[in-house]
């Protein structure tokens, strides 16, 4: 596609031997330039909640990898395998600039969920998160659905510490009046959200269409389904029945993973997400509560605040043709 050879930013001895990663993103890393005090500057590009092509801003990170850093235009996530990408475009896999297809009208990036942790009162938190990962942060309210997600990834070494001063205001103005409460003890390890046993995929298949197929096809089904919301499991080309009728429909709010702009505006609290989606309104409330478990609905409004993705995995054959495939659709590695 471009005139470089890797997707990542690495360092070697001089002698060629001991190569090793700095950079996880899971796009280029274009023209890494060495600056007068040792850092490495380049312009990273990545898709993350914002749209494909155009965001491509300056990063820089010291020479063992630690510390990456915005410098410049970045206004505010797991590696896409780049010879899926080349395999579903013959297969008829892939959905407009998605070579293999994860999701409709949304991010081409899978997500998975690390954990979660408590934040206290005054709005500071301590935690150990994994190293070599793209970290990708949100702030919950009390039934894990998203107040606000920071539309970029974090990547720490082993051993590294970070912190920040938060996000109300710009970081070279920004100011720490007093030490934060949750520097005053140990560090949280990342649990699990509700209903779930560790670290895992996001899934239509498995999160979402399952409470479905439990409490809502009587009414929203068949030829002639209650408000033509057909949220039936019935596979089409590329998704399901029910996705496709969620998404076409305006049923979520999400971020359109068409074509950005190269300057990508800050967005407020409860821009998009599940606060803002019809469905969880509908959900929410009598009669479509129903029996309708707190595990079950946070697996659809941690779907919808992932930014709504149809696939949990870049493997396999997804075009229907395939259905008699092995392949056909797998389900993630870490659902197995």
């Amino acid at each position: 596609m471009f005139p470089t050879t890797v997707t990542t930013l690495r360092v070697m001895d001089a002698d060629g031997k001991n190569l090793r990663r700095l950079s996880t993103g899971q796009f280029t890393g274009l023209d890494p330039v060495v600056m007068s005090d040792g850092r490495v500057i380049c312009m990273r590009w990545e898709y993350v909640d914002k749209g494909f092509g155009s965001v491509q801003s300056l990063w820089s990170m010291r020479p063992d990898g630690s510390h990456a850093d915005h410098v410049y235009k970045n206004t505010v996530v797991l590696p896409t395998t780049w010879t899926e990408g080349q395999r579903s475009a013959p297969n008829e896999d892939g959905a407009g600039p998605q070579s293999a297809a994860v999701s409709h009208k949304a991010d081409v990036g899978r997500k998975k969920i690390h954990g979660i942790a408590a934040v206290h009162e005054a709005g500071s938190a301590c935690l150990t998160v994994p190293a070599d990962k793209n970290l990708f942060v949100q702030a919950l309210d009390e039934d894990c659905m998203e107040l606000q997600r920071m539309r970029t990834f974090i990547n720490l070494m082993p051993g590294e510490k970070r912190s920040c001063l938060g996000c109300r205001e710009p970081r070279s103005k920004a100011r720490a009046y007093r030490r934060p409460v949750a520097m005053g003890g140990a560090p949280q390890t990342l649990c699990p959200q509700p209903g779930d046993t560790g670290p895992r995929l996001v899934h239509y298949a498995l999160d979402v269409q399952p409470t479905f197929d439990k409490y809502c096809l009587g009414c929203h089904s068949g030829r002639e389904p209650k408000g033509e919301w057909d949220l039936s499991g019935e596979l089409t080309e590329l998704w399901s029945r029910s996705y496709e009728t969620l998404i076409e429909k305006k049923l979520v709010s999400q971020l359109n993973g068409g074509y950005g702009a190269a300057h990508v505006r800050a967005t407020p609290p409860l821009a998009f997400g599940s606060h803002r989606s019809k469905l969880v309104a509908r959900i929410r409330k009598a009669p479509c509560k129903a029996n309708l478990t707190r595990e079950e609905l946070i697996r659809i409004v941690t779907w919808i605040d992932a930014n709504v993705p149809y696939s949990g995995t870049h493997q396999g054959k997804k075009n229907l043709k395939w259905k008699d495939r092995a392949d056909f659709r797998p389900l993630p590695v870490a659902a197995k």
